[in-house]
């Protein structure tokens, strides 16, 4: 697929976005740079960069995409949290991603992961099928950054089940665990967000994917 480095619209947006737990973070977020891509089959793309505190720029690859949060693993390796979804000018839903830090440009993340909100039916906008709440920075009592997500979803004979999922980083990528209540709980999560040590990622509502 070709493309033209052409920038229709450039646009820079200076955020600023937690970086929990890393007081020297050399991947602290100054700038997003959103520009538009001329593409000879899709014609205008929209594109997202993020510029870091160590001067590198590197572009999501992801359609929809913001950056959300650099992160930073058990074994010092950071990693951006990223929303977006994979194609263009198509009916997926917005996932979170996690991309390594620390090579020329972002690889593709082959694990998309729920995003918080609810999501009704597609086929009946009235009800609601699945509702999220994530949190990332340090939610837990744990010294590192994490992701944290209480799901509750509309199973088989129409009873709800909840799922407690927390993601751990490493240089290998993210690993996704069963949150046991002994390592964390809503209540004990709202508590370190208060503290101000995590943070919850809003919500927004849709519906499941056709």
């Amino acid at each position: 697929m070709k493309s033209t480095a052409t920038f229709v619209v450039f646009a820079i947006c200076c955020i600023a976005l937690p970086a929990h737990g890393a007081e020297a973070n050399p991947w602290r977020i100054v700038k997003v740079d959103q520009y538009t891509e001329k593409n000879q089959y899709l014609g205008d793309v929209d594109r997202t960069a993020v510029v870091f505190s160590n001067g590198r720029r590197l572009e999501i690859p992801l359609d929809r995409a913001k950056p959300i949060a650099v992160l930073k693993a058990a074994d010092g390796t950071y990693f951006l949290l990223a929303q977006g979804a994979d194609c263009t000018n198509c009916d997926e839903n917005t996932g979170l991603r996690f991309y390594a830090l620390g090579g020329s440009k972002l690889q593709k993340a082959e694990n998309r992961h729920v995003y918080p909100g609810r999501l009704y039916d597609y086929m009946d906008p009235k009800s609601l099928m699945q509702q999220t709440r994530t949190f990332y920075g340090r939610c837990l009592a744990e010294p590192h950054d994490v992701v944290v997500w209480f799901l509750e979803e509309l199973g088989a004979a129409s009873k709800w089940h909840s799922s407690h999922l927390v993601a751990r980083m490493s240089k290998t990528g993210e690993n996704i665990f069963e949150l046991t209540p002994e390592e964390g709980t809503l209540a004990s999560v709202l508590a370190a967000v208060k503290k101000g040590t995590c943070t919850e990622l809003p919500g927004v509502d849709g519906t499941t994917e056709p």
